[in-house]
């Protein structure tokens, strides 16, 4: 019977917005890792060990025990969603096995991520052991950065981008990344939301972040009239939102979009704090 009851609790994770968050949040703490590496070369001298502890570092303290946490509220979430508690209690399946079968699932995915982020690891490891600097990164052939880049998913696009990148950064830029908007723009594979992230999160210059939870709710709450394209969205909010408040504002976006005024579900109107002045609000209370 658990094994019955873990097999439905893998059916629910097809097509499940959880795995959005298992490939992305180990690849932020990876980044993070690697760029803290690479800031203390001079005090680090045991290349893969040293890497491994900023990566270890920034990934056990901060990034796994969330990541555990949010697989386990998913699942719970899900039974809540579909009101499923008084079915469960009225099963003929024993209540313990129910709950097992959660443990095992979220075991599961805890596992999954442990490799992937170790997948991370040896790649960034190979990647900077190699090529530790600009020069000597944008001195490589796009084929050699494929080959390393290449187990995580980054094919001959992402390597051709990264090499051009590295060589316009060593003969424009002097081997640092620009805190230019413009400067940003003109690199390789950068576009104009990584460029806002960069502005924003790295140099802490005024920002504003079109991602798909940013032009949802400008959609919904009325910022914008019925517009998809980023840019449009982005420069819309440029003329209402002051420039300092512009990073935050988006990430504050993002965190309203993954809790309350969801995408894959009807919105938690009753619960949104801007519901007052929300345009959308009277179209789902009528659903």
């Amino acid at each position: 019977m658990l094994k019955r009851c873990i097999a439905a609790e893998n059916r629910k994770l097809h097509r499940s917005p959880i795995w959005l968050l298992f490939f992305v949040m180990p690849l932020i703490s990876a980044s993070y890792g690697t760029f803290n590496y690479l800031q203390n070369l001079e005090i680090l001298h045991e290349r893969w060990y040293s890497l491994w502890t900023q990566h270890t570092l920034f990934y056990s303290m901060l990034f796994f025990p969330a990541m555990v946490a949010a697989y386990a509220a998913y699942l719970w979430r899900l039974e809540h969603m579909g009101h499923n508690w008084n079915l469960i209690m009225a099963a003929p399946v024993p209540p313990l096995d129910l709950f097992l079968a959660k443990f095992c699932v979220v075991f599961k995915l805890s596992l999954f991520t442990q490799v992937w982020e170790l997948t991370l690891f040896v790649a960034c490891g190979k990647l900077f052991a190699r090529f530790p600097g600009v020069r000597e990164l944008a001195a490589a052939s796009p084929e050699e950065i494929e080959a390393i880049v290449k187990p995580c998913g980054l094919g001959h696009s992402k390597a051709r981008d990264i090499s051009a990148c590295m060589r316009m950064l060593r003969d424009k830029f002097d081997c640092r990344v620009p805190d230019d908007f413009d400067a940003l723009l003109s690199l390789p594979g950068v576009g104009r939301k990584s460029a806002n992230l960069i502005m924003g999160d790295v140099f802490g210059k005024p920002a504003i972040v079109t991602d798909t939870h940013c032009i949802r709710l400008c959609n919904r709450i009325g910022l914008v009239d019925n517009c998809k394209d980023p840019a449009k969205v982005e420069k819309a909010l440029w003329k209402i939102i002051p420039p300092e408040e512009g990073n935050g504002f988006c990430h504050r976006l993002v965190d309203h979009g993954r809790a309350v005024c969801t995408a894959r579900t009807k919105p938690y109107c009753d619960k949104c704090c801007l519901a007052d002045i929300c345009r959308a609000r009277k179209e789902f209370a009528n659903e």
